[in-house]
């Protein structure tokens, strides 16, 4: 069941529904029951398996955090490469005034940027999994 269909089970029960603001504090307690001892497994299933992992195989630690590093830098890379858009606030008039000065646009080097940090992500991707 979604945590909607609990809800909703819990507002529009035949016998003893509750207020809105009840059912969502039984939905709150009936999920919290079960998804707080599930997260406390998986951390620490997931704790031992990394501690396994540095002291057996170090590589593979090096590679498994060098791939989620390299994801995020290519990410940030990526979204710093561009300029930002009009703001909320201006009017349609000053946004095509802005528009045809060029201010919206994006500079060659940043098109480059994006395209290296993104080739790179690629390639250490590869290099990870082949090794």
């Amino acid at each position: 069941m979604t945590l909607e269909e609990i809800y909703l089970d819990f507002r529009t029960a035949p016998v003893g529904s509750l207020s809105p603001a009840s059912a969502m504090s039984e939905t709150a307690l009936f999920a919290s029951q079960r998804v707080l001892p599930a997260a406390a497994a998986g951390t620490a299933i997931g704790t031992g398996i990394n501690y396994l992992i540095e002291t057996y195989d170090p590589s593979l630690s090096d590679a498994i955090g060098g791939t989620i590093a390299g994801s995020i830098e290519a990410a940030q890379a990526a979204v710093l490469a561009f300029t930002p858009g009009p703001r909320v606030g201006d009017s349609v008039r000053g946004v095509y005034a802005q528009a045809r000065a060029g201010r919206f646009r994006t500079s060659t080097t940043a098109k480059l940027v994006a395209l290296a940090a993104t080739v790179l992500f690629i390639a250490g991707i590869y290099l990870n999994l082949t090794h």
